[in-house]
């Protein structure tokens, strides 16, 4: 799964980045906070292998995305819990030295088998349209002009 490098605190679109130390094998020499954290989106891009993917499970990590609510997070620290991680919540906010490899085996140990992420470089893999047309729209108009400034 690529990890997208997003160097500011919000992404093009305004979305908050996951911030993680890298500890992959792939780093990136870019900036890095005052925790020696990276702020990264996942791209919407995933290669699996579909007879050994269960879909309930895609499901319950797709719903739990967006970890704002308090609801959400209870759901996300039971889950985590019960993986055998019971410090994720801490690692993430208050001690914030939660890493790349440290997700990988949460996620993997979630979907019973192995997940890599890969940070890279790239923001564009970021965008997906699943909303309104005014987000379709700003996309558009944002991939445009960055082809442009590139010719």
């Amino acid at each position: 799964m690529p990890a997208i490098l997003i160097n500011d605190k919000r992404d093009k679109l305004g979305r908050l980045p996951i911030r993680l130390q890298n500890d992959s094998q792939f780093q990136l020499a870019d900036q890095k906070d005052e925790y020696g954290r990276q702020g990264f989106r996942l791209s919407s891009l995933i290669s699996a292998n579909p007879h050994c993917f269960d879909v309930n499970t895609a499901n319950t990590a797709y719903s739990l995305r967006k970890c704002l609510s308090p609801k959400v997070q209870i759901k996300l620290f039971k889950i985590t819990r019960g993986l055998g991680y019971t410090n994720v919540y801490t690692k993430y906010f208050i001690r914030k030295d939660l890493s790349v490899v440290e997700v990988e085996n949460i996620v993997s140990a979630h979907f019973g088998g192995k997940l890599k992420i890969i940070p890279m470089l790239g923001e564009d893999a970021t965008y997906d349209y699943d909303g309104t047309d005014l987000e379709f729209r700003m996309i558009s108009t944002m991939l445009k002009s960055d082809t442009e400034a590139s010719e």
